[in-house]
């Protein structure tokens, strides 16, 4: 179920993490925790509102259950990834917050698609800015020989730092959009 509000109330948690992450490199607790929050008690009680007097307790188990599976779709994934080394904790919230709010699969998936392709973008524009192209390949090069050899990796800290932020930013807000129009997409026949 496709909610503007929601989404526009998405959109202004995704945009305020995005100004933060720029400026500061961080996406504070004080704005993923109690944005998580609100968004599963909105669809919770979206749900009880909508399903009427009668079965106003389902439509609210509905609206949480929805909600909760999509944020700890969201959080599961990136959670890998920030184990991996890959992430930042404000990332992985981020990407659940985006669950909370929307309260669907395929626009977490989606979500999570654009903002790879997002962030591969702003990485590669960083690596012609600071003319970091064979150094980063002489990285991922012995990245996957250590992976290969089983060896924790000794990750260098002298690159720039992607805001993944901004990459979630904009990728749930293509995938909003595209729920909100119902635009077909091919993840939406999962």
């Amino acid at each position: 179920m496709a909610n503007p509000v929601a989404f526009g109330l998405m959109a202004v948690l995704l945009i305020a993490a995005a100004v933060s992450d720029l400026r500061s490199g961080k996406i504070p607790n004080k704005l993923t925790y109690p944005g998580l929050f609100a968004g599963i008690a909105y669809w919770t009680i979206a749900g009880a509102l909508t399903a009427g007097r009668s079965g106003a307790l389902a439509g609210a188990l509905d609206g949480l259950r929805d909600s909760t599976l999509a944020m700890l779709m969201g959080f599961g994934v990136m959670f890998a990834i920030f184990l991996a080394g890959g992430m930042g904790g404000g990332d992985v919230k981020l990407i659940a917050l985006v669950g909370a709010w929307t309260a669907n699969l395929v626009c977490v998936l989606g979500t999570l698609i654009y903002a790879l392709i997002v962030g591969v973008l702003i990485a590669i524009y960083f690596m012609i800015r600071y003319g970091l192209f064979k150094r980063t390949f002489q990285r991922l090069l012995g990245a996957a020989l250590t992976a290969a050899a089983r060896v924790k990796p000794d990750i260098p800290t002298d690159s720039p730092r992607v805001p993944f932020g901004v990459a979630i930013c904009l990728g749930g807000l293509l995938a909003a959009a595209e729920h909100l129009l119902k635009i077909p997409v091919p993840w939406s026949a999962w």
